[in-house]
């Protein structure tokens, strides 16, 4: 292990994922920059998950400690169990079913020399059950390198098993049990969108574009992605005249939960006192969103053409549509808002025609903003 390059914890969170395990378990072992430990937290697996992984801890290079749930706590607060564990400068999410390559906590540890960075991503190769290629994750050059505090999409983050971060975020844990997953009703942000939110907020993001992981697809991921990467063209049609009003009010609601979380989080006892001046700033952002989406809600909604077209003007005038924002929505949708809202708006409504709570959970997976409800 080089010394120079920061520790790291590995967050293993399992439940009933012994088909896999014993080959992801050797993978963390071969890496070249070993992390200091594995930390599991087991959901309750019914097969012999922890058996195997408590017979590779016997002959591992690091310390494996295992935690059994005394009760369920789902995929979202197992994780950040896991992770609230660690006692590493950074925590890796793991799955239970990938692959990682050798080189990829190097390649992360090395992203994190600078101090400013607070999340570090990368791509992954999409293999089937048996390890062959399908596809990359995501296409090149789909995201910016390097993204400083509050310049990305205010929506997009990347996948779990993607994800390392600074152990420091750990210390907002409570915070998250206010959270709202804006794809999933009733549902706290999961692990990967939390300290996304996070780190979005209080320091730089960093995206290495090679694959250092074989995301494994085998019929019973918690979630996945598609094998064609894309959408048909009745789709992409659908896409384009579905009523997203339920949408936008989720997005609404969701942005203003974030402005609070980063208003607590600039209060919140021993922050330094330039993350509480960036999670102020933040917040202002989020509350910001939070009324875009509530205006952009009223274009589809409201129930007179002159009153949804005040909302339009309202929302231009807001630069809620500036073509240079990534906290914007956009030329495009500044005409199919006077379109299909404005114009078309109750018609829509009327013929119920929107997207499925599957997919929209299916599109906030997807870390590329073209594919973001509500954003286009």
């Amino acid at each position: 292990m080089s010394k120079s390059l920061p520790t790291i914890s590995i967050a293993l969170a399992t439940y009933n994922g012994s088909k896999f395990i014993e080959a992801q378990l050797q993978s963390l072992a071969d890496q070249e920059h070993l992390p200091i430990e594995i930390v599991v937290t087991d959901d309750g697996s019914t097969d012999d998950t922890l058996e195997r992984i408590a017979a590779f801890a016997k002959t591992a290079p690091f310390p494996v400690h295992i935690h059994r749930n005394a009760e369920k706590l789902g995929y979202r607060r197992n994780f950040l169990k896991a992770a609230s564990f660690c006692t590493a400068e950074i925590v890796a999410f793991c799955d239970q079913d990938d692959h990682w390559r050798p080189n990829k906590l190097h390649r992360v540890a090395e992203a994190f020399r600078d101090p400013e960075v607070l999340l570090v991503s990368h791509n992954a190769a999409v293999v089937d059950a048996t390890g062959n290629f399908i596809r990359p994750l995501n296409p090149e050059n789909a995201f910016s390198a390097s993204i400083d505090a509050m310049d990305g999409s205010p929506w997009e983050f990347p996948f779990g098993f993607t994800t390392s971060f600074r152990t420091r975020l750990m210390a907002f844990l409570p915070l998250h049990e206010t959270s709202s997953d804006p794809y999933h009703a009733g549902e706290l942000l999961g692990h990967d969108q939390w300290v996304t939110l996070l780190a979005s907020a209080l320091g730089r993001k960093i995206y290495i574009e090679d694959p250092l992981v074989d995301y494994r697809l085998h019929g019973a991921n918690t979630f996945g992605v598609e094998k064609d990467g894309g959408q048909s063209l009745l789709e992409r049609m659908h896409l384009k005249i579905e009523d997203r009003s339920d949408v936008f009010g989720r997005l609404k609601q969701a942005a203003r939960v974030n402005a609070d979380i980063m208003t607590k989080a600039a209060a919140f006892k021993g922050v330094a006192r330039g993350d509480a001046r960036r999670a102020t700033q933040a917040a202002e952002r989020w509350r910001s969103l939070s009324e875009l989406y509530a205006l952009r809600t009223l274009t589809y909604t409201a129930p007179s053409i002159v009153e949804r077209f005040r909302a339009v003007s309202r929302l231009a005038g807001l630069g809620g549509y500036n073509h240079a924002g990534v906290w914007s929505f956009g030329g495009k949708s500044h005409a199919r808002d006077i379109l299909l809202g404005v114009l078309a708006g109750p018609l829509i409504t009327r013929l119920g025609v929107r997207k499925s709570d599957r997919d929209a959970g299916l599109c906030a997976l997807s870390p590329l903003p073209s594919s973001e409800p509500g954003l286009n």
